[in-house]
């Protein structure tokens, strides 16, 4: 099962990160997000995960210049990007997760994204600004009949674990993790991350 975790902000959190075998670690170029990345984000070229930059309300332009800046390889997408700004960055060489909001969303609006995202991600955010913190019904998923695979967000915490563990949804990837493994925002409970991946992963 891949492992994503979103909301880093320190160098040393995120070179630690890495060594925990996570699949993504994202970075916020949003700046009314309290985990915004700010000036602190340096290039990290030397890691094993893919870097990768969640943006909202951003073209295309300015997500291909902020992932050349920092050596980002992945873009999450919030706020509505359409088609054109996905099959975009796509051609720009980035892997792709596109946010859906299955409480607010017909799971069909992802149909026209299938040629150009690598990953879906279901959350249950505020529309246009990101994550809410918080889980949606997760029997929604049932709705969802794409075939590109889907990483599930929202107010994971490690309570969540066997019930993520008894999801059967045959395009299901893995799990997105923030803020229910936070000290404050951006800064991560590493011990508390490194217990939850080596359950899930065993």
């Amino acid at each position: 099962m891949k492992v994503k975790v979103c909301g880093m902000r320190e160098a040393s959190q995120i070179t630690c990160l890495d060594t925990l075998g996570v699949d993504f670690i994202g970075l916020v170029f949003h700046p009314e997000s309290p985990r915004y990345v700010g000036g602190l984000v340096r290039h990290f070229g030397h890691l094993k995960a893919s870097l990768t930059g969640v943006f909202v309300r951003s073209s295309a332009v300015e997500i291909l210049k902020t992932a050349a800046k920092f050596g980002l390889t992945t873009v999450q997408l919030h706020g509505g990007q359409d088609v054109e700004t996905c099959e975009k960055l796509k051609k720009g060489g980035l892997q792709v997760i596109k946010v859906f909001h299955p409480a607010e969303e017909v799971l069909e609006k992802t149909r026209p994204f299938e040629h150009c995202a690598d990953y879906f991600l279901f959350d249950s955010g505020i529309r246009g600004s990101g994550g809410s913190g918080k889980k949606f019904e997760w029997k929604k998923l049932e709705e969802y009949q794409g075939n590109t695979t889907f990483f599930l967000s929202g107010g994971i915490s490690f309570d969540d674990l066997d019930s993520i563990l008894q999801i059967q949804h045959p395009a299901f990837a893995g799990v997105d993790l923030n803020s229910r493994f936070e000290l404050a925002p951006g800064l991560k409970n590493m011990d508390l991350l490194k217990q939850f991946i080596n359950q899930l992963r065993s």
